[in-house]
């Protein structure tokens, strides 16, 4: 033997002979440090993992998922498309034979670059077992699908197990030969009638498959002390056909096995022909084989320009579309792909004709989500908005409803209520009917106007009186809200939306997303940041309850179609109006 063999994984490969490094995950590139392979295995595989089936379940996960989970149609902001919804994968584990396909392909069909090949392989495997069994449902399906990928898999394996064995013996390596032995016993078929309980069992309790990894390790291990300068292309042989052994990554049998395992190794304590698998597993089986077509969320603004990790912030997309924007600025993709305003109007339309469906995080409700995520798509277009396609995205995106079925209001204190009443009082008063309507037309206008002055002159002196009157940041922020008046140009938009946007639920939104920039602000240019402070200042630069606000809102609520004003129903909403202690 080579008087330096002892010494092998101790040093550069390239120094004792010419040997090809090893890589399991890819081709095998020559003139690499072998050393770097071996030790690889060796110091990231020190718990002893027996097999891939073995692996700990996950839970179910829909990354950002924040919204719409459980609607189906969701277009995507980003291509239009349909996503796949948590909902879509409740259906699917109950859809069976050619309904069960045509539901795969509904997606699939949409962008099969969207997944690599191998998965596409693995999608058409399943597809052809469940057009052959058309009596099992997508819960069914699974141990049938997962004993025929299995048996193709294990057929491959004694095929490379083979070779390797043909060159064992080549190389007179007797230990290698009785390992790929012992190895290929225990890769044993499964009798296909067995029970789904035999089989959850089976899968749970036995020691079945070795761990493709630890086969290789095995492998490279026994090469370090056999081998020599006459045996080293044997032994490079036998490595580079170890790596053929498929694996979830570069075979669909494989990937099928791995993935079906996970929901069929709990143990469903029964014995019949088949069982009713956990859906929670199925569903996640499902999840991973159509991942791409899962719908997550976008950063409108990324997380690399301190975008919030907030539903304010936050487009539905595929996750496959979701990867393709990376980091770029919103206005620069958008003038690079201005198809996608259209889709994102399609999106946001979806959300304002399902308002009934909850959102995931926050407890955000849609017109809350509408609101904001308009604010925010104006703020990102600002520097573009000249632009004639940009110009027409945001008109469109005002004419989306935005109407609320929570527009809840309170008084913000009895004087408040009093001072309102009295300025509703005095055109209730006017018995002429036209007149007294075109009075409160008037009156409607007079409190917007007047509304819109007293909160200049409370910016004003905001601005004279701040706290970190060095603070450019801070100070421009505060000029960009008296600039624009009120949040959002509430008062621009159509009688529906502004019926929320005066809502307490608006009103204590605004304040956070207000409290939040500001402190932002602050932590950028000060060592210590005054958290009270940025609450102060929040509650200053928010809307305020005045008799005007409160004018607005009962008069919003009280107008009839025809544009006249129902006095019963605004003296009813009056009273429904309760004061905040």
């Amino acid at each position: 033997m080579y008087k330096g063999a002892n010494n092998f994984l101790f040093a550069p490969l390239k120094n004792i002979m010419k040997i090809s490094p090893i890589n399991i995950y890819g081709p095998i590139k020559r003139n690499s440090n072998y050393l770097n392979t071996v030790n690889r295995f060796r110091f990231t595989n020190n718990c002893t993992t027996t097999n891939f089936e073995s692996l700990p379940l996950g839970p179910i996960s829909f990354g950002y998922n924040f919204a719409l989970k459980n609607a189906t149609g969701i277009p995507c902001a980003y291509c239009g498309k349909e996503m796949l919804s948590r909902k879509d994968v409740e259906q699917l584990i109950k859809l069976k034979g050619v309904n069960l396909v045509n539901k795969i392909e509904n997606f699939v069909s949409q962008d099969p670059d969207a997944i690599n090949q191998n998965t596409l392989d693995a999608i058409r495997f399943f597809e052809e077992v469940a057009l052959a069994n058309p009596d099992k449902n997508g819960n069914d399906i699974l141990p049938i699908a997962y004993l025929r990928a299995r048996s193709n898999m294990i057929e491959k394996q004694l095929s490379v197990y083979s070779r390797i064995s043909e060159l064992a013996k080549a190389a007179n390596s007797q230990e290698l030969d009785e390992y790929i032995r012992k190895v290929q016993t225990q890769d044993c078929f499964i009798a296909k009638d067995i029970t789904a309980s035999k089989l959850s069992n089976f899968l749970q309790y036995q020691l079945h498959i070795q761990f493709r990894k630890d086969v290789i390790l095995k492998i490279i291990k026994l090469s370090s002390g056999e081998i020599n300068t006459e045996n080293v292309d044997l032994w490079e042989k036998i490595i580079k056909t170890a790596t053929e052994l498929p694996s979830s990554k570069n075979d669909p049998h494989a990937y099928l096995v791995k993935y079906i395992s996970k929901a069929l190794r709990k143990d469903p304590g029964i014995e019949s022909e088949y069982c009713s698998l956990n859906e929670s597993e199925a569903m996640l089986f499902y999840m991973n084989l159509l991942k791409s077509y899962v719908s997550s969320v976008e950063h409108v603004k990324p997380n690399c320009e301190n975008g919030d990790s907030l539903p304010s912030n936050y487009l539905a997309t595929h996750s496959y579309c979701n990867c393709k924007r990376g980091s770029k600025k919103f206005s620069d993709f958008i003038v690079q792909n201005p198809s996608v305003l259209d889709n994102i109007l399609k999106n946001l339309r979806y959300v304002s004709l399902n308002k009934s469906i909850a959102f995931k995080t926050f407890g955000f409700k849609p017109a809350q989500y509408l609101m904001l995520i308009k604010l925010r798509l104006e703020d990102e277009l600002r520097d573009i908005k000249n632009r004639p396609e940009i110009d027409a995205f945001l008109k469109k995106l005002d004419s989306i409803n935005l109407l609320s079925d929570d527009t809840y209001f309170s008084f913000s204190d009895a004087l408040t209520a009093k001072y309102t009443k009295e300025m509703l009082d005095k055109v209730i008063t006017i018995s002429n009917p036209d007149e007294r309507n075109a009075e409160f037309d008037k009156l409607y206008e007079q409190c917007i106007a007047r509304y819109i002055a007293k909160r200049q002159d409370k910016l004003a002196n905001i601005i004279r009186y701040c706290k970190y009157p060095e603070n450019k940041a801070l100070i421009a922020y505060i000029g960009k809200l008296k600039k624009e008046g009120v949040p959002g140009h509430i008062f621009s938009q159509p009688p529906e939306a502004l019926n929320y946007s005066i809502s307490d639920n608006f009103i204590f939104n605004n304040k956070t997303f207000v409290a939040s920039e500001i402190y932002r602000i602050l932590q950028q240019g000060q060592d210590e940041v005054d958290l009270e402070y940025c609450q102060t200042l929040s509650r200053k630069l928010s809307l305020k309850k005045t008799p005007e606000l409160c004018c607005i809102k009962i008069l919003i609520n009280s107008k009839k179609p025809d544009g006249t004003y129902d006095i019963s129903k605004m003296t009813a909403y009056f009273n429904s109006l309760k004061v905040i202690d």
